[in-house]
C-alpha cells in the first residue's frame, strides 16, 4: 500500500492563490490590526494598513505561484523536435 500527500494547490491558478491568501491572510491580519483601535481612528488605520495589506497578499500570492509553477512545470516532461 502506498500512502502519498498530494497538494491540492499544487495547480492553482494564480487568481485561485490571490483569493486564498486574501481570505485566509489577508482580512483576518486586517481585522486583528483594528483591535483596540478606537473607532475615530479606523480611517486612518485603513488608509495606510490597507495598502500593506493588499500588498503583502499580492507578493505572498506571487511567491507561492512562482514556487509551485516552477516545480509543475520541471516534472513536466518537455515534448520537443527530436
Amino acid at each position: 500500500m502506498k500512502l502519498t500527500i498530494s497538494n491540492p494547490r499544487k495547480n492553482w491558478t494564480f487568481a485561485q492563490r490571490l483569493k486564498w491568501q486574501a481570505i485566509w491572510w489577508g482580512i483576518p491580519m486586517m481585522l486583528l490590526e483594528l483591535i483596540g483601535v478606537s473607532w475615530r481612528l479606523w480611517i486612518g488605520i485603513l488608509l495606510i494598513a490597507f495598502p500593506v495589506y493588499a500588498l503583502m497578499v499580492v507578493c505572498a500570492a506571487g511567491l507561492e505561484h512562482l514556487f509551485f509553477s516552477d516545480k509543475a512545470d520541471r516534472s513536466r516532461p518537455k515534448s520537443g523536435g527530436v
